[in-house]
C-alpha cells in the first residue's frame, strides 16, 4: 500500500481547483454544504496508505461529492493521475484514461475489472516496498 497523497494537503487541492477555474473563466470556491464535509474525508483518508483502486475510489467520491463549485472532476483526476505515476505503468497515459473515467464515474464493467486487476498486480509487486 502507498501513502499516494502525502505531500498533497487540501490546501493544495484548492489552488489545483482554483487554476482549473482560472483557465476555465469559471467561479472558484467551495460549495458551503459539501466543501467541510469532503474536506474532512479528505483530511481522514488521503494521508493513509491505500490500494490504487481505494486511491482512485477516494478521489470518485470527492469528485461527485462536489466541495468545490466548478471543476471538480478535473481536479480529483489530475491528482489521481500525477498521483499514478509512482507505479512507473509502461503505457501511463492508457491508465491515466481509465482513471480519469474511473473517476467521472464512466467506467465500463470491462474497464472496471481490468483498473482492479492492475491495482491487485501492483500491490503484489509492492507488498514489502515502503513509498
Amino acid at each position: 500500500m502507498i501513502n499516494w497523497f502525502k505531500n498533497l494537503d487540501w490546501e493544495d487541492l484548492a489552488r489545483i481547483n482554483q487554476i482549473f477555474c482560472e483557465k476555465g473563466n469559471a467561479q472558484y470556491g467551495f460549495s458551503e454544504s459539501q466543501g467541510p464535509k469532503f474536506k474532512k474525508l479528505w483530511e481522514e483518508k488521503s494521508q493513509k496508505p491505500m490500494s490504487f483502486w481505494d486511491m482512485c475510489e477516494l478521489c470518485r467520491k470527492l469528485h461527485e461529492g462536489a466541495p468545490f463549485f466548478n471543476f471538480n472532476g478535473n481536479t480529483f483526476a489530475a491528482v489521481a493521475s500525477e498521483a499514478s505515476l509512482q507505479m512507473n505503468y509502461p503505457n501511463q497515459f492508457i491508465l491515466e484514461d481509465a482513471i480519469c473515467n474511473a473517476i467521472a464515474g464512466s467506467l465500463s464493467p470491462g474497464y472496471e475489472k481490468n483498473l482492479k486487476t492492475i491495482s491487485e498486480h501492483f500491490e503484489k509487486q509492492t507488498q514489502n516496498i515502503e513509498f
